[in-house]
């Protein structure tokens, strides 16, 4: 499971782009989830239609006890961090004081550039090798 910032959904959304982060994620075999902190500060529509209570792809989960990260960093960066630590999972994550903590608090963390490099290591380089095929 990966846990989503507004950040990193904006960078797929203000490209237009959100569709190729879902076939990532497929692909990879990953769950998408954002903290309700991060449901709050979207504002794309397409974001809007991804969450899963609007048949989406994105599930949403309420989080407690991220009071303690607000002296730092956003609401919804907190959010994303006390989620992912709480269950062990992935936080996908583009500030750099929101990463600092995250590291600090021993949470997984990746990034925009993390999920497309993971996405070219897994992805892209698996079908052109067996396109040379």
């Amino acid at each position: 499971m990966i846990v989503l910032d507004t950040r990193v959904l904006s960078a797929f959304s203000e490209t237009k782009r959100l569709p190729l982060l879902q076939e990532i994620l497929i692909r990879l075999g990953i769950k998408a989830i954002i903290p309700h902190t991060v449901k709050k500060d979207i504002i794309f529509p397409d974001m809007i239609s991804a969450i899963d209570k609007n048949g989406g792809w994105i599930s949403v989960e309420k989080v407690h006890d991220f009071g303690k990260y607000l002296k730092t960093i956003h609401h919804g960066e907190a959010g994303v961090i006390t989620l992912a630590k709480k269950h062990g999972w992935i936080a996908a994550l583009d500030d750099l004081d929101a990463r600092k903590i995250a590291r600090k608090e021993q949470v997984k963390i990746t990034g925009t550039l993390g999920i497309i490099k993971k996405a070219y290591g897994k992805i892209i380089s698996t079908e052109l090798i067996r396109t040379q095929n």
